[in-house]
């Protein structure tokens, strides 16, 4: 009979949309220490040249002063493209990644260059991540709250 009771709290959250890929990009990245909780999020529509176009969700989460020392600011930042599903963090962040003399044609280099302008942004140093043609959409409150409220039922047991 215990056990009933017990196995509704075991059950992950159902979001939808934006809110789940948020949520799982947290709690399954082995990357991210098991305490990381969501400080900021938004979706991201940037026109970055003729050829390439990038549609993401920009994370900013919290972490260990020690993973902060160690791997700086770009520890809080996660990036996932939404046309390929793929993600950047700190692990994966390619700081190699230049602006190309010419016009910018690979998706790849753009998310890099991307990540690296959103962590700029953050740091105080771009009025706007990009250029001033993006269009950014926050995550509410409430939706963080709740992916907060799920992490930590996962997270602190």
């Amino acid at each position: 009979l215990m056990l009933t009771h017990c196995a509704p709290s075991l059950a992950e959250p159902a979001f939808s949309g934006n809110t789940q890929l948020i949520y799982d990009a947290i709690r399954w990245n082995l990357n991210l220490p098991k305490q990381t909780m969501l400080v900021s999020a938004q979706e991201y529509l940037c026109k970055m040249s003729k050829e390439v176009q990038v549609h993401t969700l920009l994370l900013e989460v919290s972490v260990t002063p020690d993973l902060e020392m160690m791997r700086g600011n770009a520890a809080r930042i996660v990036l996932i493209d939404l046309d390929s599903g793929s993600m950047i963090d700190y692990a994966s962040f390619d700081g190699d990644v230049m602006w190309p003399d010419g016009e910018l044609t690979d998706k790849n280099t753009a998310l890099h260059l991307l990540f690296n302008c959103y962590w700029a942004y953050l740091d105080g140093y771009n009025p706007n991540i990009v250029s001033e043609h993006e269009i950014l959409c926050p995550i509410s409150d409430a939706d963080v709250a709740a992916i907060n409220d799920a992490l930590k039922e996962v997270f602190i047991r």
